[in-house]
């Protein structure tokens, strides 16, 4: 868009409004973003009027994708989906547990296997917990 903007003529100041709930955009306009001509806002809903708030809020280069779901724009705890943190939040909790039972870390496995891709870093964890507590996986 950029690009295209410098394309339709030089005389002109074109203005744009992105909205987008997307880490890489984000991150992708870090190389162009400028703090004197440019802004970002944050919509959020009001809990009290149900409206939706605009807000100016600093841009701040986060880097890596991952760096940017996890800053206080996206709000996420980890990168991953909101379902998938959430159960690997129980799964820690069950690796906390003195003794967990069989059928809770077989349930929690169908979950994780529900939630998360094959190469999700948490699985060499899970897998090594689960077969010590006699888990065929």
């Amino acid at each position: 868009m950029l690009d295209i903007q410098s394309l339709l003529s030089s005389e002109l100041e074109i203005q744009f409004f992105i909205s987008t709930h997307s880490p890489l955009v984000l991150a992708s306009a870090e190389t162009y973003f400028n703090v004197i001509t440019d802004r970002l806002f944050h919509i959020t809903p009001n809990k009290d009027t149900g409206e939706a708030e605009l807000s100016a809020i600093d841009f701040v280069k986060y880097g890596h994708v991952n760096s940017w779901l996890t800053s206080p724009i996206f709000n996420l705890g980890q990168a991953r989906s909101q379902e998938a943190e959430k159960t690997i939040d129980k799964a820690k909790k069950l690796q906390l547990q003195e003794s967990p039972s069989v059928e809770d870390i077989a349930c929690t496995h169908q979950m994780l296997l529900k939630e998360l891709a094959e190469t999700d870093p948490f699985w060499p964890r899970w897998l090594f917990f689960a077969e010590k507590h006699g888990v065929k996986i």
